[in-house]
């Protein structure tokens, strides 16, 4: 049952990410280039600690993030398909990142100490796309975020082994999807009904059928 369900997840979580990589290009959605890169950076590492803490089957969608993360980083670096970032707190993050695989490699963490050092680096790394989303939530995915609910949601519950290890990153990747979503039907649901905001959402117009 836990491989079904693995697998199952793993497949709405790569259906989601296609979604959301032909969005980008369609220039509908513009993803912040440093949480990506971080994602990219550290969410290989995050797989492989799950894996190593016995996730079995509930690694299956946190695989398919990873190498979505890779792809959508690399298409958000063409012009006009990303979100620069590049504040100071931007920047550090990076630093975050690296200084959490020198950690990893040195072989000074076990394996739930990897974990939580991992998760910690995607949760300071999702703050600029929870910025950048509620300021402008017309330019994320809300299709893409919220079937990741469902496949990730599936993956955790095929996670073999009870343990932080094993739990910290399947977990933590549900539980940015769910601020995402939560974050953009608030922010789209107010700048539609037109509630102030700073960057609104813009409904398209509908062509009118009459000539002229």
């Amino acid at each position: 049952m836990r491989e079904v369900l693995g697998l199952v997840g793993a497949a709405i979580v790569a259906a989601s990410a296609v979604y959301y990589f032909l969005d980008v290009v369609r220039g509908s959605t513009r993803p912040q280039r440093v949480s990506w890169g971080v994602w990219a950076f550290v969410g290989l590492l995050g797989v492989g600690t799950a894996d190593a803490g016995g996730a079995g089957p509930g690694m299956y969608a946190a695989a398919v993030d990873a190498f979505a993360c890779v792809a959508t980083f690399a298409l958000s670096l063409l012009p006009n398909r990303g979100k620069p970032g590049g504040r100071r707190a931007d920047l550090l993050l990076g630093a975050v990142a690296v200084t959490g695989v020198v950690l990893w490699r040195a072989g000074l963490l076990g394996d739930t100490g990897a974990a939580v050092l991992v998760v910690g680096c995607e949760v300071v790394a999702l703050w600029p796309t929870l910025r950048d989303g509620w300021r402008q939530p017309g330019t994320e995915s809300f299709v893409s975020w919220s079937a990741d609910i469902v496949g990730n949601g599936m993956c955790v519950a095929a996670v073999g082994t009870a343990s932080v290890a094993s739990l910290a990153y399947p977990v933590y990747v549900l539980a940015a999807a769910v601020a995402m979503t939560v974050l953009l039907a608030i922010r789209r649901g107010r700048t539609v009904t037109g509630t102030p905001g700073r960057a609104p959402f813009r409904v398209p117009a509908v062509p009118s059928p009459l000539p002229g």
